[in-house]
């Protein structure tokens, strides 16, 4: 499996049209087959641009779900 380009940001700019909005939606990984069992994928994140519909994957934002 290849490696997703870094998330982009909240403001991302499409890289056909330069435009600077970009709708996102995440998409949940799924369980792989690894050399001790099943691995989760942490998941990746499609954009879309809003003007030429261009779409695009890349990593999700890192989350600290610790407490503070």
């Amino acid at each position: 499996m290849s490696e997703l380009p870094p998330f982009s940001g909240e403001n991302p700019y499409c890289i056909k049209c330069d435009y600077g909005e970009a709708d996102f939606f995440y998409c949940p990984g799924a369980l792989r087959i690894g050399p001790d069992g099943f691995i989760p994928d942490a998941g990746s994140m499609r954009r879309m641009c809003m003007r030429c519909g261009y779409t695009w994957f890349e990593q999700c934002a890192d989350v600290n779900l610790e407490a503070p």
